[in-house]
This record gives structure tokens, C-alpha cells and sequence, in this order.
């Protein structure tokens, strides 16, 4: 996928993306209302900021992608594994409304829920016009863990959801190694 980098171009990718559907729509209730990087006490202590935490408190290894073999850019080479990461969001909408919250709540699910995978144009920073894709969806393993998270910041309670933005990997920089070219392949199959 790319160099350290690639988790904050993950970030700022969905950004772009809450950005154009909810600050950019055409809805002007929705129009004053910002994506902020900074976690929920930040915001918080920043007295005037309102809007929506998105919020990156954890990297993890993918679990699902450790065994993916080496790279092999020539017959005699082996490229040394990316580290395959899942950046886990808390997107907490912050304002003083509880209307608007709840609406952002739905909006954020909904746009989410509409683009599950992003791709292509939707890539931002160090991401734009590659070939990668990076698949968000709801954190159903940190949806009680979460609540401990506002005790961590010393803050009461908000209902914010926590994402999980998978097929994230940082290559290495280290040159690939020598390895014996593969002379022979064998296949076998059973039931």
C-alpha cells in the first residue's frame, strides 16, 4: 500500500469523505458543522469547537491478513511482508443540540453504510491515484469497550460509534532478500 503514511492518508481520506457529505451537502443544517481530527477532550478543552470528532485511538495488526506470503519481486527475491493495520475510529458527533447529534449520528451511519469500501477518487494524501482500497465499517467488537474510552478522557458519556478501517499496510523499506528461486511446484488437493 505504501510508507508510514498511509494512516494519516487513511484519516484524512474519511475526513474528505464525512467532509463532502455532511459540511459540503447541500442541507444547512448540516453546513456549519466540521470534522475535526482531535480526539473528544481535545475538542472539549478547545471551549468553541463544535462538530464531529473523528477521532483515531487505536492501531492494530489485521489479523486476517498476517499469513499472506512474502512478495516475490524477482525469482530470486523475497520482499520483506507489509504490516497489515486496522486504524479504529471513535466518530463522535459534539454539539449542544441533541437533535443535531442524533441527525449526525444517522448521517455519519448512512454515509458509512454508502461507501463501505473506498477507492479510486475517494483516496486522499499520500493515497491519491493509487490502486488500493480501504474497507470501513462498524467496530462491533469495540462497541462496549468504547464507553471506557470517555472515562479514559474524563468526560460524561456521548453516544459516538466506533469504526474499524481495515486493508491498511505500511510496506517496508528494507531491500528485499536473496532467496532460492522456486525450481519446482507441487499441487495436491484433498478433501
Amino acid at each position: 500500500m505504501g510508507d508510514f503514511t498511509v494512516v494519516r492518508a487513511a484519516t484524512l481520506t474519511l475526513a474528505a469523505l464525512l467532509r463532502r457529505y455532511i459540511t459540503d451537502s447541500a442541507d444547512p443544517q448540516l453546513a456549519t458543522i466540521a470534522v475535526d481530527l482531535r480526539s473528544p477532550r481535545e475538542m472539549h478543552d478547545a471551549s468553541d469547537a463544535q462538530g464531529i470528532s473523528l477521532w483515531l485511538y487505536q492501531v492494530r495488526r489485521d489479523p486476517d491478513l498476517m499469513n499472506r506470503p512474502e512478495p516475490r519481486p524477482a525469482d530470486d527475491q523475497r520482499a520483506r511482508r507489509p504490516i497489515p493495520l486496522e486504524l479504529c475510529y471513535l466518530i463522535s458527533p459534539l454539539v449542544t443540540d441533541p437533535e443535531t447529534s442524533q441527525l449526525l449520528h444517522g448521517r455519519v451511519i448512512e454515509v458509512f453504510n454508502d461507501h463501505p469500501v473506498l477507492a479510486g477518487a475517494d483516496l486522499r494524501d499520500t493515497l491519491t491515484g493509487a490502486d488500493d482500497e480501504l474497507r470501513v465499517h462498524i467496530d462491533t467488537e469495540a462497541m462496549i469497550d468504547h464507553t471506557r474510552l470517555w472515562h479514559v478522557l474524563h468526560l460524561p458519556y456521548r453516544l459516538s460509534i466506533p469504526y474499524v478501517v481495515q486493508h491498511v499496510t505500511i510496506d517496508s523499506e528494507l531491500p528485499p532478500r536473496q532467496a532460492q528461486p522456486v525450481l519446482h511446484r507441487e499441487i495436491e488437493y484433498a478433501p
